[in-house]
């Protein structure tokens, strides 16, 4: 059996990440004060402020965010952006949840049968590809949080874990219609060539969120 990566073992990880987010959040924080960011900020700002009043309404899209796409895990932001309700607050969480995901790759790493050192340098290599970067110095978008719950699934399937699968799953869900798909073909393909208990709920679990979605 594979010894797992200990989180203590991660220091150069956490190192990497501290790095990552003062120099995300300093170069978008330049950017959003000159003016150089979309629309998308301040629709995604608002509607998460109009969550807190039981309403996805924005005037970007002139109608309700949750009608447009099935982005129901913006409600995991309404606390903050409450205490903060200010551009500066949805970047600084995309910076972190961006920046976080890089444990549960390094984790999942060494599930797989990678190296101590190997997995922290994976981890160190995703912060620093251009998908990572592009997601931190761009418009703010539920999307950033597909790295962090689909390294999450990913780490929890090899475990074969099914309730940790399927909560990443329906969360992973829960970001945009689209990740329904995603879900449904990761779980056949589960089910197919690992776990049959897994891939079998998890494609129940797509099959109920596709039919509340287009139903």
């Amino acid at each position: 059996m594979i010894p797992p990566l200990r989180l203590e073992k991660m220091r150069a990880v956490y190192w990497a990440m501290a790095a990552f987010a003062v120099v995300y959040i300093a170069l978008d924080l330049n950017k959003f004060y000159a003016l150089r960011y979309g629309a998308d900020m301040g629709t995604f700002l608002q509607t998460i402020s109009n969550m807190r009043h039981g309403s996805s309404w924005n005037f970007g899209e002139w109608r309700p965010h949750l009608e447009v796409h099935d982005s129901w895990i913006l409600f995991a932001l309404v606390p903050f952006v409450a205490l903060v309700p200010r551009g500066e607050t949805l970047i600084v969480a995309q910076v972190l949840v961006v920046a976080s995901a890089a444990v549960p790759l390094a984790l999942f790493a060494r599930e797989i049968g990678v190296s101590p050192r190997s997995a922290n340098l994976l981890a160190i290599a995703y912060l620093l590809s251009p998908s990572a970067q592009g997601f931190t110095y761009d418009n703010f978008s539920e999307n950033v949080f597909v790295p962090l719950l689909a390294f999450g699934a990913a780490l929890f399937v090899r475990r074969r874990a099914l309730w940790p699968t399927l909560l990443c799953a329906e969360l992973l869900m829960g970001v945009k219609e689209d990740e329904i798909l995603f879900v449904a073909w990761f779980a056949a393909a589960c089910y197919v060539f690992w776990d049959r208990r897994i891939g079998a709920a998890a494609f129940v679990l797509a099959a109920v969120n596709a039919g509340a979605f287009w139903g």
